[in-house]
C-alpha cells in the first residue's frame, strides 16, 4: 500500500521518496496531523528549511483540527533553534 511504502521511504531516511507521499497524504487528509509532522521532519531533512518552519509551525497551531498534542515538544524545540525562526506562514501542499 501506498501507506507503507511511504512509510518504509521515512523509516529509510529516503526523505526525497517520502516528501510527495506525505504531501499527497496531507492534502487527501488535511486533518492528518502525522502525516504533516513526518513531512516537516522530511522538508528539515532534506535542507527545505522555510517548508519545514511552516509545517512545524501548522501542526502546533492551538486551531489545528488534528491537534498532534504528543507532536507539540519536537516541533517546539525544532522551531526555538535560532536559525529555524521565520515569519509565519501556512503550508499549503502543492
Amino acid at each position: 500500500s501506498s501507506q507503507n511504502q511511504t512509510q518504509r521511504f521515512y523509516t529509510d531516511e529516503n526523505y526525497e521518496d517520502a516528501i510527495p507521499n506525505l504531501e499527497r497524504a496531507y492534502r487527501y487528509d488535511a486533518s492528518n496531523g502525522d502525516a504533516l509532522y513526518y513531512l516537516a521532519n522530511s522538508y528539515n531533512s532534506v535542507g527545505r528549511k522555510s517548508d519545514a518552519i511552516a509545517a512545524y509551525k501548522q501542526v502546533i497551531e492551538p486551531s489545528a483540527a488534528f491537534a498532534s498534542i504528543h507532536r507539540i515538544p519536537d516541533c517546539r524545540l525544532f522551531l526555538r533553534t535560532p536559525v529555524n525562526r521565520a515569519p509565519a506562514q501556512h503550508f499549503a501542499p502543492v
